[in-house]
């Protein structure tokens, strides 16, 4: 079928007129965004509540930054376009421009400029707090965590983190500061512990970040998580795995109540789509040809397209029908393989 029918049909599923599941109207939620942050400063060694306004916020939503020198003591979430951040910039904390960051449950992340100002004088001789472990003054009754493990993974790997503290609420969930870290599922174990499903992405930035458990309630408790290594396939590194729907042909996505599940596997340098127990495709990177948004007169569809060197074209969106779920995708694939934007 010819490429314009499947970019139409794409067009639909990615901008919610067709759901990708029962083919009824949906309705998509407002992308994230950071319209203003009042207010947008503070000094080294001091308190400040910020008021961030803007879109797509989500029940859960944190905010970070990207100075270790800045920690946030409390998220709260007033609605889907306003939050209040109470947050400390340490007494060392090094002048100049940081961003803040929001970030949703489900991955999503926007960003926005942030500066330290210089102490207004100088503080009293005290010992810094860069927090290893956890970063936020609990209050009674808000979650506390004692230990991660790991506590660092390679871009690429898909794993198992273990979340042992306590006060955790059934429906707690676990997020990351880092927007290459996604969140599959987090099981509910007991109060003091948790296990989540999480996936790294082949082009995840490396360093030092932040975990975030989010207790129903709002409350939340921050530790340390790191991102280090290489891409996946080198020696040590597990596979990237990202779980996709395969929309496949124009007219079979339009007879049928849902598309088949499957995961894009990253290894080195091949790329494989499993769906259940069928291998469809198993590539090296010279058999690839392009990695890529499907886009229609400009417009972002929300799904993605893998051409192989024989011709064939695969379309698909991330299983989590999210928008930055699917440019998450993209970015990796592109980055593993080496390719470019077309």
């Amino acid at each position: 079928m010819p490429r314009p029918v499947l970019l139409t049909l794409a067009l639909l599923v990615g901008s919610g007129a067709l759901s990708p599941r029962t083919g009824a109207s949906l309705t998509p939620p407002s992308p994230l965004r950071i319209a203003h942050v009042i207010p947008a400063q503070i000094d080294a060694g001091a308190q400040a509540t910020l008021r961030i306004s803007g879109q797509g916020f989500a029940k859960g939503a944190y905010v970070s930054f990207s100075s270790p020198g800045v920690r946030v003591i409390r998220t709260r979430w007033q609605s889907a376009s306003e939050l209040e951040a109470e947050i400390e910039a340490g007494a060392l904390a090094e002048p100049g421009a940081v961003k803040l960051y929001v970030s949703n449950p489900d991955g999503a992340a926007a960003e926005f400029a942030f500066t330290i100002l210089a102490a207004a004088s100088t503080p009293a001789p005290s010992a810094p707090s860069p927090l290893p472990g956890e970063v936020r003054t609990p209050a009674p009754g808000s979650p506390v965590v004692s230990s991660v493990k790991p506590a660092a993974a390679a871009p690429g790997s898909h794993l198992k983190v273990q979340v042992v503290g306590k006060n955790f609420a059934a429906g707690a969930k676990v997020a990351f500061s880092n927007p290459g870290i996604l969140v599959d599922a987090t099981n509910f174990v007991k109060p003091s512990k948790l296990l989540a499903s999480v996936r790294v992405a082949a082009g995840a930035a490396t360093g030092p970040g932040s975990l975030f458990v989010i207790n129903p309630d709002g409350t939340e408790a921050e530790v340390a998580f790191t991102v280090s290594g290489g891409l996946a396939g080198k020696a040590g590194a597990a596979a990237a795995r990202f779980d996709v729907l395969n929309l496949g042909e124009a007219l079979s996505l339009l007879q049928s109540g849902g598309q088949p599940h499957g995961v894009l596997i990253v290894s080195g340098n091949k790329l494989e789509y499993d769906q259940g127990t069928k291998k469809v495709f198993a590539v090296n990177s010279s058999q690839i040809q392009e990695v890529a948004l499907n886009q229609f007169f400009g417009i972002n569809t929300g799904t993605f397209h893998i051409i192989l060197s024989s011709g064939k074209t695969y379309n698909f969106i991330a299983a989590s029908l999210t928008p930055s779920a699917t440019q998450t995708i993209v970015n990796s694939l592109q980055k593993a393989f080496r390719l470019g934007s077309p």
